[in-house]
């Protein structure tokens, strides 16, 4: 809403005669609107703000749905669920470097993506996830891990492809919201300390 706002006061408002706007007026602030959006969109920082939810009922949500689908957990898990048909890929960038996600699929560290829902397009999900655990038996290494949401492929005709990303590191426990528009498009979710 702030982004109409704002492109009517950048851009300002034509009228032709009293309350019917232009159709020149109309596709010039659509434009604009969309330029305005691709703009957030692409800022990595205002892509995702932390819920630390006390209740727990995001946490009961997504364990739900991580064992329904078989996903792991460990030391660290990160989960990502949203409610399109579209291919949203998650990733975890290890201190050292590594990065999980569908073409890197397992770390030499223990961690691994075992959930990748809504790949093809055919058969996909309204309630898909993904998952990067660390076995339990692993030791992740200690440092900053970076975690990202790509919006690889749409599938689906929504303008706005809102999702959650779970995170447990050891008994930290965060929940992350953000909204994805455009394909190919990534968002820095956040980073955190390991132990």
């Amino acid at each position: 809403m702030w982004c109409i706002l704002l492109a009517l006061i950048i851009f300002g408002w034509n009228y032709r005669s009293g309350s019917n706007m232009e159709c020149a007026a109309a596709v010039d602030l659509s434009e604009t609107i969309a330029r305005i959006n691709q703009s957030v969109e692409n800022c990595c920082e205002c892509a995702a703000v932390e819920i630390v939810d006390d209740n727990r009922n995001v946490e009961g949500l997504i364990d739900s749905l991580r064992r329904i689908h078989n996903g792991g957990m460990g030391p660290i898990t990160v989960t990502l669920i949203w409610s399109t048909t579209d291919d949203l890929d998650l990733s975890l960038v290890e201190p050292s470097g590594n990065k999980i996600y569908y073409e890197h699929q397992n770390s030499s560290d223990g961690g691994h993506l075992d959930v990748d829902m809504n790949r093809s397009g055919i058969d996909n999900v309204m309630n898909p996830i993904e998952n990067i655990h660390y076995d339990s038996t692993s030791t992740p290494q200690a440092g900053t891990y970076q975690v990202f949401v790509h919006n690889f492929k749409r599938f689906s005709d929504v303008e706005a492809i809102p999702y959650k990303v779970f995170i447990k590191s050891g008994e930290r426990v965060s929940v992350y919201n953000g909204v994805h528009y455009f394909e190919h498009n990534t968002h820095r979710v956040c980073s955190f300390q390991f132990p």
